[in-house]
């Protein structure tokens, strides 16, 4: 379903149900400390982009549902609401469709080559989890979920939720709000590695390293000089490393020794003022078709489209290894 621009602000601070697994821990690949960061931040690092193929799955969504109302002869027709749970107001959802004379609500999902796979016993967890929290929202126990794999490959996946399964996903909804509320960050995995960056800004101070991460840094240092096989076979090694020592560093920027010497920093660059050309360009553009004789130029225009960019952080390893 496409979401208007009314409802996209209303969505601010809220879960929807594409999100509820990232709540509990199940999602795709975001965490239950992204979704905190992102519900408690700014915005600012944590907007989705709308890439290619979210367009061209919306494009598809009519088209999808009109093919699922062929092949099972029902009239299901778009679903426009947005659904609030009456309890727990920051519990929201978008349904695609809706057949209303049967009670089926219709989940509509444009499956490319790549999620393929992981559709080959069904629907993944994640997206049956989102069907859950919109049947606990519309009161509906059924949600066809209608996958299009690309071609000509339509597949209509049959779900029944009962109330038992809608408490069972509002009590875990309302245990991760539990943090939000807290302003306690859930605990990290090492699905949140790629993200840390944006998790902790830099405060320019200074923490001492224990000896399980000390031996972490001392593995990484040792991998920078191994060659590319067995870079490629420590890999997951590789990772649980960076993840431990970033994740015990947070908003600090020097790790440190013992003996005070400096085994990793993690420090921000200098923010930077940037243009928002594209700003400045609406903006003479309105100022081209104003009919009211208003002015091209204004000398606030590019200093009004000017913000300043946070510098990103930077994790560098700096033990100094003795050659063999």
């Amino acid at each position: 379903m496409t979401i208007t621009p009314e409802q996209l602000k209303f969505r601010k601070g809220k879960i929807g149900a594409s999100d509820y697994a990232n709540a509990l821990g199940r999602g795709y690949y975001k965490s239950p400390a992204y979704l905190y960061h992102q519900l408690t931040s700014d915005g600012e690092g944590y907007q989705t982009e709308e890439t290619l193929a979210m367009r061209v799955g919306t494009h598809m969504e009519s088209l999808i549902l009109r093919e699922y109302n062929k092949q099972t002869g029902y009239e299901a027709v778009p679903y426009g609401d947005t659904l609030v749970h009456p309890d727990e107001g920051r519990l929201i959802c978008h349904c695609d469709g809706k057949e209303i004379g049967r009670d089926i609500l219709v989940e509509i999902k444009n499956v490319g080559p790549r999620m393929k796979s992981a559709w080959e016993d069904g629907p993944p967890e994640y997206v049956v989890i989102q069907a859950c929290g919109q049947s606990m929202l519309d009161g509906c126990a059924r949600v066809d979920i209608v996958a299009y794999f690309g071609g000509n490959d339509l597949k209509v996946f049959e779900f029944t939720f009962s109330k038992s399964d809608w408490a069972t996903l509002y009590d875990g909804l309302c245990n991760f709000l539990g943090y939000v509320d807290r302003k306690e960050e859930p605990p990290v995995s090492t699905t949140d590695l790629p993200f840390l960056k944006e998790y902790y800004h830099d405060e320019g101070t200074s923490i001492q390293a224990p000896f399980q991460v000390k031996n972490a840094c001392e593995f990484l240092a040792e991998i920078k000089k191994a060659d590319k096989a067995l870079k490629e076979s420590l890999k997951i090694g590789t990772t649980e490393a960076e993840f431990l020592i970033q994740a015990f560093m947070k908003e600090n920027s020097i790790l440190l020794d013992d003996d005070g010497v400096v085994l990793y920093t993690w420090k921000s660059s200098k923010p930077k003022e940037v243009v928002d050309w594209e700003g400045v360009a609406k903006h003479f553009a309105n100022e081209i078709n104003r009919e009211n004789g208003g002015s091209f130029y204004t000398d606030n225009t590019i200093k009004n489209n000017t913000f300043t960019k946070q510098g990103s952080r930077r994790f560098l390893n700096k033990i100094k290894m003795e050659e063999d």
